[in-house]
């Protein structure tokens, strides 16, 4: 319950952030441009191991070690820019993770057992964006929140490891704006980290062994929104 009062309280602070945002740029007659976006990138957990001992351990193929390995995710989405003066920004994103989990690896003595979990997700970004110098390709620097929200995995994994259904993740990146005629391309480069524990606790031994499961993302993204021509 505590999480989702801190998620509602986000929504809500970044809500009124992006009104009285729109409502100022709008008195400015200026423009607050829709785009999409995709990109690649490379998801895994940061985990930490429990003490938790098993009981009638069978020494054949006892567990040795919990390890986490990267998976290429796909993202794809919706953007709307505001923009609060030529510096400072914000930009609400919509987004779609295909893989949004990495794999967890658990060694035995005998052999690795993999859980690829290929989970989908779909994810509210709100980033703050400040950008530098007055040319006309401009770099920046963002920060923001992202809710995450789980929407599924396959079966085989989620009978072993689950995961929450939201979560709350801290975004920072650099990127650099390059605008032409009537397209503006933006690519970034981004990491995410999430603050909340991921995993359901199944009390089995894949749930024991772990102590926490906090979700992790290196991305490269390439954003399109159109130039208005005054």
């Amino acid at each position: 319950m505590k999480y989702q009062k801190l998620i509602l309280s986000v929504i809500i602070l970044f809500t009124a952030i992006t009104v009285v945002g729109q409502s100022k740029f709008n008195k400015q007659k200026g423009h607050s441009n829709f785009g999409i976006f995709g990109g690649v990138g490379i998801a895994n957990f940061n985990l930490s191991k429990s003490n938790w001992s098993q009981q009638s351990v069978n020494y054949a193929d006892s567990l040795n070690d919990i390890t986490s390995s990267g998976i290429v995710n796909i993202t794809m989405g919706f953007t709307y820019l505001i923009k609060f003066n030529q510096a400072l920004n914000l930009r609400p994103t919509i987004i779609l993770i295909a893989g949004e989990a990495g794999k967890l690896n658990y060694q035995r003595k005998t052999t690795t057992e993999i859980l690829d979990f290929k989970a989908v997700a779909e994810c509210l970004n709100i980033p703050v964006i400040y950008k530098f110098g007055k040319k006309k390709i401009k770099p920046y620097v963002e920060l923001g929140p992202t809710i995450l929200f789980h929407l599924g995995q396959t079966e085989e994994t989620d009978a072993k490891i689950s995961f929450n259904r939201v979560d709350l993740l801290g975004q920072m990146g650099l990127g650099m704006e390059i605008p032409s005629k009537y397209i503006t391309i933006t690519p970034e480069l981004s990491f995410s980290k999430g603050f909340l524990n991921a995993k359901k606790d199944y009390n089995n031994l894949y749930t024991n062994t772990i102590s926490s499961l906090h979700r992790q993302y290196f991305a490269l993204s390439f954003y399109f929104s159109p130039n208005y021509q005054k």
